[in-house]
């Protein structure tokens, strides 16, 4: 759900938004390193099943992987929102090795 900030009133529902992390998780697992600045590892399109309004890269961007996406939003007249993800590795954290995607 996408909503507004208001300081001095109730925050506005403005939308709601979904995204599919898979195909940047499986681009994670590959466990890429030292590839140049820039470059896109894969390319989502849109689709009816999911929020995406254009399509979506997944970037290497000094030295992590990124993923750049704008939303159209649902159950609303109109609206987008532009969202970034980055997986951050936890230190003593199982990560993604035993995740079944």
């Amino acid at each position: 759900m996408v909503c507004d900030k208001d300081t001095f009133s109730v925050d506005d529902k403005m939308g709601e938004a979904f995204i599919d992390i898979k195909p940047y998780l499986h681009c994670v697992k590959m466990g890429l390193t030292d590839i140049p600045e820039g470059h896109v590892v894969k390319i989502v399109q849109p689709d009816r099943t999911n929020c995406l309004a254009e399509e979506s890269r997944c970037i290497w961007r000094n030295g992590k992987l990124v993923q750049e996406m704008t939303l159209r939003l649902r159950n609303v007249k109109s609206g987008e929102i532009f969202i970034e993800i980055e997986w951050i590795d936890v230190t003593d954290s199982q990560g993604l090795s035993e995740a079944d995607l």
